[in-house]
């Protein structure tokens, strides 16, 4: 090493402060760990306390010593790589997440370094800022398990209505299960208290599952990262909420009811409509809704199908979307339309159906056992409107004075 006066480690007899001094100086009171290593050698010359709490080493430990045995990695990484560059060509580098030996399991440090230079400008050493990323790489890994606790949610959802159709074809063929109804009959019943359990515990899970990602959304937003746009961030956010919302309205609805109890269409679809509103922008809802009372099981499915033709509409349709819903006799009638294109004149629902008209499909015809047709309204835009039978329905006042979509007619 050079052996001017201020050289990191050496200060000039009646001199100025030396590098290593003036190190002290900046950073000794900093709650930013830091470190001074010199040269090619990448000698440790200087730590302040605060490096020396997150390495769990006193001061004499460390100094003098290489710089890979300061720091947990080793020289497993690409620490050394990054500390010769910052010599070589002066200019500011990082090095983020770097992951613990295997003493220290879980643990990530991430690393921001810059040259210190002599009087011309020549780099005689690095000096280190350090910091604990620990939360934000176990974030990621959290993230990345609820990503796959909901895959594996969505096949055991499928695997279960593989199971449920199997059970309806051996049912409608074994005539022979005709004679046993009344204990089929209380066998169902206890499967419907099981399965309202499932569902209750079903959206609760989900419902943290997606609180927990939105937090993990606002820890990424506060860290103002590089690379990923804060408006992306509040866009990912809003949905996420959504979601959150309308899972929640479900279990409270399946916790705070009886099995026989009903629900008002107003009243969920109060609070349904709204956070839909909200996550679509510009774009208006406008609703028609009899008051009536439906099940608790065909209240969550309504609900449901709700969400996927307006989230349909709004994918593939322009202009305000329409919710009606309304009686006509011994049916319930649901219609809802866009102003865009409408469907294609050819368009089949077995060849052109996307996922979201697929699960509309379904939730009509198995849930609601009702019908479900696609068509293009006279005045231009699409229409989905669904016709399902009542299920111990009551309505408040008098049916006639209903206002029914043209579509239900």
């Amino acid at each position: 090493m050079d052996t001017k006066a201020n050289k990191i480690g050496e200060d000039g007899e009646g001199s100025a402060p030396g590098v290593l001094e003036f190190c002290r100086y900046m950073t000794e009171r900093s709650p930013v760990p830091a470190l001074a290593v010199e040269g090619q050698t990448h000698l440790v010359r200087y730590v302040n306390p605060a490096f020396c709490r997150l390495a769990g080493k006193e001061s004499e430990a460390l100094l003098g010593r290489p710089f890979e045995e300061a720091v947990p990695e080793g020289a497993k990484n690409e620490c050394l790589a990054l500390l010769d560059d910052v010599l070589r060509t002066g200019h500011t580098a990082t090095l983020a997440d770097q992951e613990h030996t295997a003493s220290l399991p879980g643990v990530y440090w991430s690393y921001a370094a810059w040259a210190i230079l002599e009087p011309v400008d020549h780099p005689i050493g690095v000096m280190v800022q350090v910091t604990d990323t620990s939360v934000e790489a176990r974030a990621r890994e959290q993230m990345r398990e609820i990503s796959e606790a909901l895959l594996l949610f969505g096949l055991q959802q499928q695997e279960l209505g593989d199971a449920l159709r199997h059970r309806e074809e051996t049912v409608a063929l074994n005539e022979t299960l005709l004679r046993s109804l009344a204990e089929q009959n209380e066998r169902t019943g206890a499967m419907n208290v099981r399965l309202r359990r499932a569902i209750q515990e079903t959206h609760h899970r989900v419902k943290n599952n997606l609180q927990t990602v939105y937090a993990l959304v606002e820890l990424q937003m506060d860290a103002d990262s590089p690379t990923v746009p804060t408006s992306a961030l509040q866009r990912i956010g809003t949905h996420v909420r959504t979601l959150a919302s309308l899972h929640d309205l479900l279990t409270q609805q399946v916790k705070n009811s009886h099995p026989d109890a009903q629900i008002s269409t107003t009243a969920s679809l109060a609070r349904l409509l709204p956070l839909l509103q909200s996550s679509i922008g510009t774009r208006q809802i406008r609703s028609e809704v009899a008051d009536m009372k439906l099940s608790l099981s065909d209240s969550a499915s309504l609900s449901l199908l709700i969400s996927e033709l307006v989230s349909n509409a709004v994918k593939h349709g322009k202009g305000d979307i329409t919710v009606t819903l309304g009686r006509e006799g011994d049916e319930i009638c649901l219609a809802v339309g866009d102003a865009g294109k409408g469907f294609p004149s050819d368009f089949d629902f077995h060849k052109h159906a996307h996922t979201g008209l697929e699960l509309a499909l379904s939730i009509a015809e198995h849930d609601l056992r009702g019908k479900i047709e696609f068509t293009s309204r006279p005045q231009g835009g699409a229409s989905v409107f669904v016709r399902f039978p009542v299920h111990a329905l009551e309505v408040d006042g008098d049916t006639n004075h209903l206002k029914i979509h043209p579509d239900c007619k």
